[in-house]
C-alpha cells in the first residue's frame, strides 16, 4: 500500500489513487495554480485587499503606485534567481508590505511599516513576524536595488493635493463651494509652494512640511477645509501637523513676510447672523421695572 494515497472528500467517501495519479494530479494542479496565482498576481491581490476602504481606505493613485513597484520587485527577484546571483525568500505579503510604503514614500502619505503589518495581519497574513520583517524589507531593497527616497517638501504637494481631491470628505466639504477643483489645484497649489519657498530648511519628515504648507495655504483662502480634515484625509498626526504649522509661520514671520488669512464667507455668514440675534435679543429685553 506505500504507492497509494487516501484522499479524504467531504460527502463522497474515499477515492484512491496511485503514485503515477498523483504525480500527474499534482503537476496538472501546479501548473494550473501558477497560471492563476503567479508570484506577481498574487501581491497585487493583496495590495488590493491591503489598501481598500475596510481595511487602510489608501486613495486609488497609491494602489496603482504599489501595484507599479510590486511588478518591478518581482521581476528583479525573479531574474536574479534565473541568473542564480542571489537566493532570498521573501513573501508575497513582505513584497506587498515593501511596494505599499515605497508608494507611500512618493505619494506623500505617511504609514507605518508596524501600521502595514497590522493591516496584513487582519486579512489573513498573522504569520509576519516582527522580528523579521525588517530585515527582509532590507534584504529586498539590497537586491533589487529600490530605496525609499525622500523628496522636498515642494515635491510632495502635487501627490497630497491629488489625495486631497480623492478624498471623499474633502469632495463632500469642497462641494459647498464655487469651482472646488480650482480652489484645491490652483489657489491652495500655487499658495503652498509659495509658503515653501519661504521655509529655511528641511526635516527629516518633509511630508509633514508639505501638508503643513497646504493648511496654511487653506488658512489663507479662507479655511474651506481645515488643518484637522486636510491631516484625517492624508492619514497624517494632527497634533505634529500643527506643531509643523506653527513652526513653517514663525519662520515666515522672522523673515518679514506678513501672513494674512481670509475669514471663511460661510464663518463670516453665520457670526453676522448670531452677531444681529444676539443684538436683536438685547434690544428686545424687557427692563427689569417692567413684568
Amino acid at each position: 500500500m506505500n504507492n497509494i494515497w487516501s484522499i479524504t472528500r467531504s460527502g463522497n467517501g474515499t477515492a484512491l489513487l496511485t503514485r503515477d495519479e498523483k504525480e500527474k494530479l499534482g503537476l496538472q494542479t501546479g501548473a494550473y495554480r501558477h497560471t492563476l496565482r503567479s508570484p506577481e498576481e498574487k501581491v497585487v491581490k493583496i495590495i488590493d485587499r491591503v489598501c481598500d476602504r475596510n481595511n487602510l481606505a489608501l486613495p486609488e493613485s497609491l494602489v496603482k503606485e504599489a501595484v507599479y513597484w510590486a511588478t518591478k520587485i518581482t521581476n528583479a527577484l525573479a531574474s536574479k534567481r534565473k541568473e542564480d546571483q542571489v537566493r532570498i525568500k521573501v513573501s508575497p505579503a513582505e513584497i506587498s508590505i515593501f511596494s505599499i510604503r515605497k508608494a507611500c514614500k512618493t505619494s506623500g502619505i505617511s504609514c507605518s511599516t508596524q501600521r502595514l503589518v497590522d493591516a496584513h495581519r487582519r486579512i489573513g497574513y498573522s504569520n509576519i513576524a516582527d522580528k523579521k520583517i525588517l530585515k527582509n524589507l532590507r534584504r529586498i531593497s539590497f537586491v533589487t536595488g529600490i530605496k525609499y527616497e525622500t523628496l522636498a517638501p515642494r515635491d510632495y504637494v502635487f501627490n497630497l493635493t491629488n489625495c486631497l481631491i480623492s478624498d471623499e470628505g474633502t469632495r463632500s466639504k469642497l462641494a459647498n463651494i464655487a469651482n472646488p477643483l480650482d480652489y484645491i489645484e490652483r489657489r491652495i497649489y500655487s499658495r503652498s509652494l509659495e509658503i515653501l519657498a519661504e521655509v529655511r530648511g528641511e526635516g527629516r519628515n518633509n511630508v509633514m512640511i508639505a501638508a503643513a504648507a497646504i493648511c496654511i495655504a487653506d488658512k489663507i483662502e479662507g479655511e474651506v477645509l481645515g488643518s484637522s480634515m486636510i491631516a484625517k484625509a492624508l492619514h497624517l498626526d494632527k497634533y505634529k501637523v500643527s506643531l509643523a504649522i506653527e513652526r513653517i509661520l514663525s519662520q515666515m514671520r522672522e523673515g518679514g513676510k506678513e501672513v494674512k488669512f481670509r475669514t471663511n464667507p460661510a464663518a463670516e455668514y453665520r457670526s453676522q447672523v448670531s452677531g444681529e440675534f444676539a443684538r436683536f435679543g438685547q434690544r428686545w429685553r424687557p427692563n427689569e421695572g417692567e413684568s
